[in-house]
């Protein structure tokens, strides 16, 4: 945007007419710089949606593996939950990515971040060794629960 300007005259002078091209110069660099925005703008709100959706994400995982299984379904779910955390991990920690490529473009750019947004973005970061203490904590109270579910049937 800011290289149009400088690109080519702003008046040239000949023998039979004048070009001015100083308006229409103008007039690209404000509709560059409305389109850039609008892009920025909507990676900013993009972010923002995803690092919502993760962090939701990441919370009903921490809620599940919380659990204290009252019969032997909920034992199988939280045993499930426990099995499948790593990958689950894994896919969030590609979306994390995905943000901070994002934001390294919002950035290049200097476009202004919203500092709420950017603090739930770096608490993303602390999810999954949260995570993968509770997944410790859980597997000793799976292991409590099926030797209690056991005893039962004997």
């Amino acid at each position: 945007m800011r290289d149009v300007g400088s690109l080519c005259i702003d008046e040239r002078d000949t023998h039979f007419f004048q070009v001015r091209t100083r308006v229409i110069k103008d007039n690209i660099i404000s509709r560059a710089t409305e389109i850039s925005q609008a892009i920025l703008t909507k990676t900013s709100d993009t972010c923002d949606d995803m690092i919502k959706k993760i962090t939701d994400g990441y919370i009903k995982m921490q809620e599940a593996l919380k659990l204290d299984p009252k019969d032997e379904g909920e034992l199988v779910q939280l045993k499930d939950d426990i099995a499948q955390h790593e990958a689950r991990i894994a896919n969030f920690e590609k979306e994390v990515d995905q943000v901070t490529e994002y934001l390294d473009i919002l950035e290049d750019n200097r476009f202004e971040f919203n500092e709420t947004n950017a603090q739930n973005y770096w608490n993303l970061k602390s999810f999954p060794v949260d995570i993968k203490t509770e997944v410790v904590d859980s597997q000793r109270r799976a292991q409590t629960k099926e030797a209690k579910f056991m005893e039962r049937l004997e």
